[in-house]
């Protein structure tokens, strides 16, 4: 459960940095996306779009951030691990 509520957190933190950039923004009418190498924002209607969806163009970019930031927190923390027991083997028999 709480790996679940940090995921989704992270997940509309991400969110938050998209619209900071600009590259996604949204009101009552429409919702607004600038694609990655593109200078042009692409603009939808709000009443054409299922906010649950997954595979709209602002959502794809946030799970690609976010399977990133996963990556590198797993490689770290097995990094971590391996030090750890390194660390605690030499520790224990110095």
């Amino acid at each position: 459960k709480k790996k679940k509520k940090a995921k989704a957190v992270m997940h509309e933190r991400l969110h938050l940095q998209q619209i900071r950039d600009g590259v996604w923004k949204f009101d009552r009418n429409n919702y607004e996306f600038k694609p990655k190498h593109s200078n042009k924002m692409i603009k939808v209607p709000t009443k054409l779009i299922d906010t649950r969806r997954r595979d709209l163009p602002w959502e794809v970019s946030v799970e690609q951030k976010l399977k990133e930031i996963y990556k590198r927190k797993n490689k770290q923390n097995a990094k971590n691990k391996w030090y750890n027991r390194k660390y605690r083997r030499v520790f224990l028999f110095a």
